[in-house]
């Protein structure tokens, strides 16, 4: 089956794996002549679902443009070797890596609306085409940045891919051995029967797990079979109406006692306020170790470092004559430059932000000068560092919460006055582009890259995190404002940076933290031995 656009798989340069399962691979590529990003999934072995995936394909992408919560293709090749689908790519991953970076906790409530609101939509568009899914889970849930000011953060949308086991709704029943994921399949799906009912099951599977943190089913493919079929949904007494009915009625064991569409479900969706009757959610908290380091600090001289230093890269200046002033995207943009970094010995990053739009570009250059490509966030960076980890960013974000329940523990006890610009912090991977968002129990205002993993700060401690941006430990008993030299302003903000005290890795364990004001005019510096502290982190 060859694609109605004139478009060639040469056209198209593979920047890295993204992800792989038994029967394809995903490959973000760049288009050579437009510099767009795509995704590549390459098909084996598996003839059926290819050809069934493919005709689904078709059907949705051509020849209008899909719905924004489902994965298009742009193009589809047969190969000799199978199929190879040009899609949509989606950065931030898929819903299954963002549940995990939020386990054990459930998401907060306005982020699984948000979210699963999305995937309403389009679930909803399917079915009016008259295709079922019949796989629906959160790895086939794929995530993407959203300009939308009006969504929590982080501000993403959900859209649904991978329809090897979809089906047209006038064909046969699929066999038994097209259930797909068992942990969210509907039971009449065991017994070879399949509608629009099923799928609104499997998306109620996935709400349970976004709002209580857990799934209600699992164990062994049989098992879950048994469960499925004939064991209660498991419903904690503390759910509130508006939850309880919602869940029940997505998991009714019988379809017809579901909910009439996607639509009558999104409709109970927006009516849920609360997840539970009391403030406190069912289900474990994350538990960072909090260590006071008052006791350890070793201060250094004021006269030693009166204003504060940064560590950087010295740039000559033919380096920076070479980059252009300007690139085309920019000519009708206010922008301001944000940071150049050396991504390696040969290419050089420009970060810029936009100054009427929460917008970041990252401009690709050769050392020479050349210009060999831009990324564009819908984010506002604000602070931007080199990782350990080659052609990775950690950032700093700023962004505006249009709902005061949305960041945070989706309680109601948020601030109500209205809009309130919110920080947060992101990994960027550049080779290939994907961002993580993380989830951390602080609001940051300072965030730095590590030998061995990363340091983010708000006004009072300072948070430590490995390399995979897992948090090991909670510094507190950091020097307060109080007690600062009266000739230091008043109104000390407490600004924490922290940097190795060497390069040395037998030094990597000592810490230099830096308290400074707004305008970098003053700074006090600490010195601190993580060797002293208990620490379940091997260095």
């Amino acid at each position: 089956m060859s694609s109605p656009a004139p478009i060639q798989v040469s056209d198209y340069r593979l920047l890295g794996l993204v992800g792989q399962g038994q029967f394809a691979q995903v490959y973000s590529a760049i288009h050579r002549r437009t510099g767009k990003l795509v995704a590549i999934k390459k098909i084996r072995h598996a003839a059926d679902h290819a050809d069934q995936e493919a005709l689904i394909l078709t059907q949705i992408s051509y020849p209008n443009p899909t719905h924004p919560n489902i994965v298009s293709a742009q193009a589809i090749f047969s190969t000799p070797t199978g199929y190879q689908f040009i899609l949509d790519y989606c950065e931030s991953g898929t819903l299954r890596s963002h549940l995990n970076n939020a386990l054990p906790n459930p998401l907060p409530l306005s982020e699984t609306k948000s979210l699963i609101t999305d995937i309403l939509h389009g679930l909803s568009h399917l079915h009016d085409q008259g295709i079922t899914h019949n796989d629906l889970k959160p790895e086939n849930i794929l995530l993407t940045l959203t300009p939308s000011s009006s969504r929590s953060f982080p501000p993403l949308a959900a859209k649904i891919t991978d329809f090897g086991h979809a089906q047209l709704t006038s064909s046969s029943p699929l066999s038994l051995s097209q259930i797909g994921s068992p942990t969210y399949t509907a039971p009449e799906r065991f017994s070879g029967h399949s509608s629009p009912d099923s799928d609104l099951y499997a998306v109620g599977i996935m709400l349970y797990e976004m709002l209580l943190g857990d799934r209600p089913f699992s164990g062994d493919p049989d098992t879950l079979r048994q469960a499925h079929q004939t064991q209660p949904v498991p419903l904690p007494h503390k759910l509130t109406p508006a939850a309880r009915y919602l869940l029940a009625t997505a998991l009714h064991k019988q379809p017809h006692q579901r909910f009439a569409s996607a639509d009558a479900m999104l409709s109970a969706l927006h009516k849920l306020r609360a997840v539970h009757k009391t403030s406190s959610p069912i289900g474990l908290k994350k538990t960072i170790p909090s260590i006071s380091v008052a006791q350890i600090l070793v201060p250094l001289p004021p006269n030693h470092l009166s204003e504060p230093t940064e560590q950087r890269a010295s740039i000559s200046q033919p380096c920076l004559s070479a980059l252009p002033e300007r690139c085309s995207i920019f000519k009708d943009i206010p922008y301001q430059l944000l940071d150049v970094l050396a991504i390696d010995s040969r290419h050089w990053l420009r970060i810029q932000t936009s100054l009427r739009s929460p917008k970041t570009y990252l401009e690709g250059f050769t050392r020479k000068g050349r210009f060999i490509g831009m990324l564009s966030l819908d984010l506002l960076l604000t602070q931007v560092s080199l990782t350990a980890k080659p052609y990775q960013l950690i950032a700093l974000t700023q962004f505006t919460d249009m709902d005061a329940n949305a960041h945070g523990s989706g309680n109601s006890s948020g601030n109500s006055s209205g809009n309130h610009a919110d920080s947060s912090v992101v990994l960027i991977q550049l080779k290939p582009f994907q961002l993580k968002h993380l989830r951390l129990p602080i609001q940051p205002t300072q965030v730095s890259a590590l030998p061995w993993g990363y340091a983010v700060a708000d006004d009072q401690q300072i948070l430590l995190l490995d390399r995979e941006a897992a948090p090991i430990a909670r510094l507190q008993g950091l020097p307060s404002a109080i007690n600062s030299p009266q000739s230091w302003p008043k109104s000390w903000p407490k600004s924490w940076q922290v940097t190795p005290l060497s390069a040395d890795p037998q030094h990597q364990t000592t810490l230099v933290l830096a308290q400074t004001t707004a305008n970098n005019q003053k700074s006090r510096l600490f010195t601190l031995d993580l060797k002293m502290l208990d620490l379940d982190f091997i260095f």
